[in-house]
């Protein structure tokens, strides 16, 4: 399973939790699974999660939802749509394949603000256990052959695959509304300057959307609009600047464990951290410092 926390540069910022569970709040995840379980015990998720099982004939699902059982017949085209906060538990009739998406609540919320200036909501998948949609199960399974491939230029495929897929649920399928955000506005000095405090000082915490906008005084399609006019990012741009800025600032001291500088910075280990530096700032962290270290000696 690949898990990305921006979505709107998924390769920047990805990296391979193969024992992970879900996604996180602001992260979209992608899994190609071989067989379904052929029964879930039911559960409440925390993520939206789409399911495309990959049929050449069709199966029958028997689910429970918010305490609601139905029987239904899957075909090639359907979909299961599972939106955040659902209590569900269903129950295959026979093994099948399937492509898992999870989409953190975080990132559908922020994706259809910045990319799409409207404030989007789960809509229609919040009615529906089942959805036919041939041209967004075609988006899922071309997503999961990318997350799958390491080939040359995979990453790019699956930006431009994920992107799609994204944009088409919402316009389809979301409740969508505009945000009232003047994009003329932004952000004021004194949001920004809170934002900042509020980044560093909880850096090696977990750190949502949410808790930025909150940071702001503003609602979390405001402030996502906002940050990106005033400065062209979107908050996971805008904490992984943060993070980079800081590790660069712990690893001036050549005597501080990566392991615990990633910890610091707030990545999940230390080779996410090296995967993200490398790929902003074009070296390694070790690198990185050896240079500063070779340039200090020289200096001195």
């Amino acid at each position: 399973m690949r898990i990305y926390g921006d979505f709107l540069r998924f390769s920047a910022a990805s990296h391979v939790l193969p024992n992970a569970a879900s996604a996180p709040s602001g992260a979209i995840s992608v899994e190609t699974v071989e067989q379904m379980p052929l029964f879930s015990p039911e559960e409440r998720f925390e993520t939206h999660r789409i399911i495309v099982p990959v049929l050449d004939a069709p199966v029958e699902v028997r689910h429970t939802r918010n305490g609601v059982d139905t029987v239904l017949t899957l075909e090639k085209g359907d979909f299961i749509a599972i939106p955040a906060g659902t209590r569900t538990a269903f129950r295959w009739s026979r093994a099948v394949a399937a492509v898992r998406i999870e989409i953190g609540a975080d990132t559908l919320r922020d994706f259809a603000a910045s990319a799409l200036g409207i404030v989007a909501e789960p809509g229609a998948m919040s009615r529906c256990f089942k959805i036919r949609d041939p041209e967004l199960v075609a988006l899922a399974l071309r997503m999961g052959d990318a997350a799958d491939d390491d080939d040359v230029g995979a990453s790019i495929l699956f930006e431009s695959f994920s992107k799609a897929f994204l944009v088409t649920l919402v316009r389809t399928y979301a409740d969508r509304r505009a945000t009232g955000v003047d994009a003329r506005e932004g952000l004021t000095a004194e949001q920004f300057r809170k934002i900042l405090d509020y980044g560093r000082r909880n850096l090696s915490k977990r750190i949502t959307t949410e808790c930025l906008s909150k940071a702001a005084g503003m609602s979390v399609s405001a402030f996502t609009r906002a940050l990106k006019f005033t400065h062209k990012q979107t908050p996971q741009q805008f904490l992984m600047a943060l993070r980079l800025e800081r590790a660069e600032e712990l690893l001036a001291d050549p005597r501080m464990p990566l392991g615990k500088i990633a910890f610091e910075c707030g990545f999940s280990d230390q080779a996410h951290f090296t995967r993200s530096f490398r790929k902003m700032r074009g070296m390694t962290p070790s690198a990185w410092r050896r240079r500063r270290t070779a340039g200090s000696g020289a200096k001195q």
